[in-house]
């Protein structure tokens, strides 16, 4: 035969109990929002240049190519090469543009060229890893530009290797010419 406790040591029991009871419960619901919570998305993979070639230009000499790589390039440093007086066919054909970063970078480099005039972006590459380039590519403009000579401007962005956070950026006149 069990004993019931009436008077206050029973109702101690039943209030350790209930007790109990919420905090069993209050760590169930706890559990259960902690499950169900979305997870912080995956970062992006970078957009890597698709038509970057790994390597030095191939119109530089091996002496140039060992003098770049003995040059020590810090962490918020930037080593390009960048044609300075790109010409274009058409304002719709590739133009040799030359962007390189050279094998001694050690974070990401992309290029955007941009019309002094007018400030219109009319050119972004992906991003170039160290010892690799893009030797030619399309003008990125709504409409082809029209014949002439285009004063613009050339920003290198430098990005962190392993953040993927723009760390600086450097600028380069340049002279576009559309011949047709």
């Amino acid at each position: 035969m069990k004993k019931r406790l009436t008077g206050p040591a029973g109702r101690r029991r039943k209030r350790r109990a209930a007790l109990g009871a919420l905090v069993l419960l209050a760590l169930l619901l706890a559990a259960a929002l902690l499950w169900g919570r979305p997870r912080p998305p995956k970062p992006a993979e970078p957009a890597f240049a698709a038509n970057a070639t790994i390597g030095a230009l191939p119109d530089k000499s091996d002496r140039e190519i060992e003098a770049m790589l003995q040059q020590a390039v810090d962490e918020k440093s930037v080593a390009f090469s960048i044609k300075y007086d790109p010409t274009f066919a058409s304002g719709s054909a590739e133009g040799e543009l030359k962007l390189e970063s050279p094998g001694n970078n050690i974070n990401y480099i992309f290029f955007t060229i941009a019309l002094d005039e007018t400030g219109e972006l009319i050119y972004e590459s992906g991003l170039l890893k160290p010892n690799s380039y893009i030797y030619s590519d399309r003008l990125q403009t709504k409409e082809p530009l029209p014949k002439g000579t285009y004063p613009c401007t050339a920003t290198v962005h430098l990005v962190d290797r392993e953040t993927l956070g723009e760390i600086g950026t450097v600028q380069a006149a340049l002279t576009l010419t559309v011949q047709s």
